[in-house]
């Protein structure tokens, strides 16, 4: 999945349980029948997925990949179908933009989201609400659900 969704099989694997948890959470929750242990089970089979890198240093590799991601995007400023790069990348963009703490890359990703905003097609709007909504959060102190 590296090629096509800037991360790593497991990476993505692990979003993806995250949001099935997610899903099986709210739908016990209103059938009134949560197990506490199974969250707490499920949810460490997910740390286990994302503790099977060998690199201690995370946030040194998020800062890292989230200026590659930048500098790849300012690459394709200049081409033709510049357009079609960044709607094809919007979940890299999402997930760079909710964990940068850099202002002159927020600014840069927003900008980028708004390009696309004006097309009929895609979520680019949700998601520069999405991020606005996180760093709102993390400036508060609040944690990010």
């Amino acid at each position: 999945m590296m090629g096509v969704m800037g991360c790593k099989n497991r990476i993505v694997l692990a979003l993806a349980e995250i949001a099935d948890l997610a899903c099986w959470k709210d739908g016990c929750r209103r059938a009134g029948r949560l197990s506490v242990p199974e969250l707490i089970r499920r949810g460490q089979d997910i740390e286990t997925i994302l503790k099977s890198t060998n690199d201690n240093d995370h946030l040194h590799e998020i800062m890292s990949n989230i200026t590659e991601t930048v500098k790849c995007l300012r690459r394709a400023e200049d081409v033709s179908t510049a357009r079609h790069v960044v709607r094809r990348v919007v979940f890299s963009i999402c997930i760079c933009g909710c964990l940068t703490d850099v202002a002159e890359y927020r600014d840069y990703f927003l900008r980028r989201l708004q390009e696309l905003q004006t097309e009929t097609v895609g979520n680019c709007a949700q998601v520069a609400q999405l991020i606005r909504e996180v760093w709102n959060s993390r400036e508060r102190g609040e944690p990010v659900d």
